[in-house]
């Protein structure tokens, strides 16, 4: 299971930043909104993945181990052939980045069959940067591997079930990973489920000491941001 290096590669790249005020205040108080559902998803009946399909979504909360917490949001907004436009939003309280990716993900069970063939880019308050060769091919590789988190494979996984705010899922399948993106190594336990669309995540324990939530989610709705 891949999931955790999409919020990592995301968080790693606003370290250092300075905290923006208002950013810090939007995320605490989305966090403190957070109404936890009572719906129970049934076990799966199936270890393939939810199709993706323009309109879904899904939203998670992240918070590192020194406490500070962020928000992420992944989007499918569309499809083009056999590519997908994935839009990730992360809010964080150095600000918010937005990636839009336009992407063939194959049979959605081997990373090297990941293609990406567009990539925008908005970083915080900046215009947006629009990558395409040959650019793209210099800095989509870094990005590529939050498209590498949309690779699911749940054969053979222990299942357990596991609540978290969006509800409790029923035999959830839980994996063990390790992740090394930009120098940074980390090992999680995850869980995931067929009742979520996008990357099926419902939680993670990262061996950093950081947590990993879904909050919310949906199979129509999802709008761009940029």
């Amino acid at each position: 299971m891949r999931f955790p290096a999409l919020v990592f590669l995301v968080t790693l790249a606003a370290c250092g930043a300075s905290i923006d005020p208002a950013m810090r205040a939007s995320i605490d108080g989305q966090i403190a909104g957070l109404k936890p559902s009572d719906t129970v998803y049934p076990a799966p009946t199936t270890r393939a993945a939810m199709p993706l399909s323009p309109g879904q979504w899904t939203r998670l909360k992240l918070v590192r181990k020194d406490g500070t917490p962020s928000l992420a949001t992944y989007k499918i907004l569309g499809q083009e052939g056999d590519a997908f436009w994935l839009e990730v939003v992360t809010e964080q309280y150095s600000g918010r980045t937005v990636m839009k990716m336009l992407v063939a993900f194959g049979d959605r069970t081997d990373p090297n069959q990941v293609e990406m063939r567009r990539l925008i880019v908005k970083l915080r308050d900046r215009d947006p940067i629009d990558y395409q060769e040959p650019l793209l091919s210099i800095v989509g590789g870094a990005y590529k591997s939050v498209a590498k988190g949309i690779v699911i494979r749940w054969e053979g996984l222990p299942q357990e079930t596991k609540k978290v705010p969006a509800g409790t899922f029923v035999d959830a399948y839980k994996a063990d990973s390790e992740v090394t993106i930009m120098g940074f190594t980390s090992r999680a336990k995850s869980w995931s489920h067929t009742a979520v669309p996008v990357q099926g995540l419902v939680h993670s324990d990262g061996d950093d000491g950081s947590t990993i939530d879904l909050v919310a989610f949906g199979l129509t709705g999802a709008t761009s941001e940029l």
